[in-house]
């Protein structure tokens, strides 16, 4: 076949061109990209039915851990004392160091609330926290005790060692060597003789003396007082269980009608019924009460009363103790056998909530992965791992983790700036929210507890070879934060990259809005980043609700995120973000494309005349070849224009005149489409 060398316009196939003449009032060269897409994500709510798009951020409470935007409740990030858990972002409630500085060796084992007072277990010996002023007694009683359990009318003591039976108490009245508590005690009758009882604070804080008797609920000691105890002077009694052999318990539990103690780094779980612990045996398989769990060498790590059964946790998984006293390994663990294993364990929601390592399970009929979400986009991935001290209210269960890597560089003040901070966090089963900083720089082992009667979360962290203890209070009616806020800073929180789900083209940024509760003394600065940016670019400062504010022209960029910086100078109040507007103009680069008629018959020429040398079937075959083309194809127009790749979208011949079937006139009906 052979083809002509003159045309309006050429496409070329195979490297071979295929020249074509049009009828020139058909050709038109037209932009194909629609201007402003609509059909994208976004809030039909929030927008304008106009030319530009809203992409709103309607709300935070399914958590940080989005770094890209994919649905509306989600954000990427938040620094320190910022809450997002109830839908909309405000400041967190400020914690409270208890001793400053911190303490030099100190680390808390366990806190529980006992006749409503706070009791502490250290490693350094026991003490209260003062119901007035909210300060540490000294460290009195045994040091490396390793649990503690409330029996209602005994507090029980494991250690290496003897355990022991003590109560801790408010004193009511006192005589020179006699001091009341309170008429609920319910002693045994000289349980304490031999014990020892200690003033730890109010009048006589810092003594100590041996008791010689005791009633119900009175004391007496060898000797007389230096200072006759008075209703501010709390004391701690400790004396002996009637087991010599009950030694070496590392925990305790309650289960059943019984009491359970498993010994410190062994295998051996032992039950007992009497409140003061008097039928713990301990001893091993001498104990007739003894439930050997598994086999020896790997250590019993912590007991939970969950689903009608006792489960005991071990190095190498979880055993459930049947009614016919032995244990059954339920959940097995042994490929990921550590000590480290279930350092945190907790009955929440109907299910039970445990720590394997760096992962939080959740348990019922089957295993869930509920752990808190990786915080970043790019490698080294950010995450939070070693996570202890699971405590629930309400509808969130609390944990603390610390970081594998610093948070946001060159954004967060320390310690976030340096690898393995420590936080608080909180879920509710969908998300997770960072609450807030340990203010320590990595520490080696946190800790948490609630006190339920004063609404309290007790924090514990061990950095720099000290001891810190923070409280950070609750509401008593409903799980919003405390209104005791930091008036000292802003306080951060980063949303995901709105991209639009477009990565790859460019947007023009117009304004953002923000829609929120503004009470006086508040506000929330709106920084932003473009694309790569490392710096923030600040654009406005809102204190009223639904104000818009507008970008500098010329902003723009594939992708954009904020950071909102929330204020307050007043300790009560906070500002309250609802929603996050975003306006945005879609600008993807144009593309073109040209209509026009094919002149389809024998011995064509334009009007100079000119032959294109192809006959109609020629023209036909040519075009179809074109049409049918996987690969684009090159376009040269009717300007002359340099090559460039485009497809022929669509073809159709219409029939403008037939003398026979040798004889057919027609055009096609071209759509080229540049790539």
């Amino acid at each position: 076949m052979a083809f002509g060398n003159y045309g309006h316009i050429t496409l070329t196939l195979a490297d071979t061109p295929y020249n074509f003449l049009v009828d020139l009032a058909t050709y038109q060269e037209v932009d194909i990209v629609d201007f402003a897409p609509r059909a994208l994500s976004g809030s039909p709510a929030w927008s304008e039915m106009g030319l530009y798009l809203d992409i709103a951020q309607e709300g935070f409470k399914h958590g940080f851990g989005k770094w890209t935007y994919s649905e509306p409740q989600s954000y990427s990030y938040t620094g320190t004392n910022v809450d997002t858990r109830h839908g909309h972002a405000s400041l967190f409630t400020k914690a409270t160091p208890i001793a400053t500085g911190g303490d030099a060796g100190l680390i808390v084992k366990k806190i529980l609330i006992h006749e409503s007072i706070v009791f502490l277990l250290t490693n350094l010996g026991l003490c209260i926290v003062s119901p007035t002023s909210g300060i540490l007694t000294d460290y009195v009683g045994p040091m490396w005790a390793y649990d503690i359990i409330d029996t209602g009318r005994y507090l029980l003591l494991g250690q290496s060692g003897q355990t022991q039976v003590l109560d801790v108490f408010n004193a009511t009245a006192s005589t020179n060597n006699t001091v009341t508590g309170q008429t609920d005690e319910d002693w045994a009758v000289n349980i304490f003789a031999g014990a020892t009882a200690y003033i730890v604070q109010g009048v006589g804080a810092g003594g100590s003396y041996v008791v010689t008797s005791n009633t119900a609920n009175q004391l007496t000691i060898v000797g007389t007082w230096a200072l006759n105890p008075d209703a501010t002077s709390y004391i701690i009694v400790i004396g002996d269980t009637a087991q010599a052999s009950a030694d070496n318990f590392g925990g305790f539990g309650i289960f059943g009608g019984y009491y359970w103690a498993y010994e410190y780094g062994k295998n051996y779980l032992h039950f007992g019924a009497e409140a003061d612990g008097s039928d713990l045996e301990g001893g091993g398989v001498a104990d007739t009460a003894v439930v050997t769990v598994g086999a020896p060498g790997t250590s019993i790590l912590g007991l939970e009363s969950f689903n009608n059964q006792l489960w005991v946790f071990k190095e190498d998984g979880a055993w459930t103790v049947g009614e016919d006293n032995l244990a059954y390994h339920t959940l097995n663990f042994a490929a990921e056998v550590s000590p480290n294993n279930f350092q945190t364990h907790i009955v929440w929601n109907g299910f039970l909530l445990f720590s394997v390592r760096n992962t939080i399970y959740k348990y019922r009929s089957g295993l869930q992965d509920m752990s808190p979400p990786i915080f970043n986009e790019y490698p080294p991935y950010k995450q939070f791992g070693w996570l202890t001290g699971l405590t629930t209210r309400g509808t969130w269960a609390y944990v603390m983790g610390i970081s594998n890597q610093a948070g946001e560089a060159g954004d967060e003040a320390a310690p976030e700036t340096t690898a393995g901070f420590g936080a608080l966090l909180a879920t509710d089963g969908v998300g997770w929210h960072k609450l807030w900083t340990f203010p320590q720089t990595a520490p080696t082992y946190l800790n948490m507890w609630l006190d339920n009667v004063n609404d309290k979360l007790y924090i514990f962290g061990y950095s720099g070879g000290r001891g810190y203890i923070y409280t950070i209070p609750l509401q008593v009616y409903s799980d919003l934060p405390y209104a005791s806020y930091d008036i000292t800073t802003y306080r951060n929180l980063y949303t995901s990259y709105y991209d639009m789900s477009l990565p790859r083209i460019p947007k023009s940024f117009a304004s953002i809005t923000i829609a929120g509760d503004f009470p006086t003394n508040t506000s929330a600065r709106v920084q932003y980043q473009i694309d790569d940016a490392t710096t923030w670019t600040t654009l406005a400062t809102y204190t009223a609700d639904m104000t818009e504010n507008d970008f500098p022209i010329g902003t723009t960029g594939k992708r954009i995120r904020f950071r909102l910086q929330l204020y307050t100078t007043g300790a009560a109040v906070s500002p309250h973000i609802k929603a996050i507007i975003l306006k945005v103009m879609i600008r993807p680069s144009v593309l073109y494309g040209v209509t026009c008629d094919v002149l389809v018959s024998d011995k064509l020429s334009d009007q100079n005349r000119l032959m294109n040398g192809l006959t109609a079937s020629d023209i036909r075959t040519a075009l179809k070849a074109c049409r049918d083309s996987v690969s684009p194809i090159l376009f040269t127009s009717l300007y002359g224009d340099a090559a460039g790749y485009a497809y022929l979208a669509s073809l159709r011949f219409l029939v403008i005149g037939y003398e026979d079937s040798d004889d057919v006139e027609s055009i096609a009906r071209c759509t080229i489409v540049h790539v």
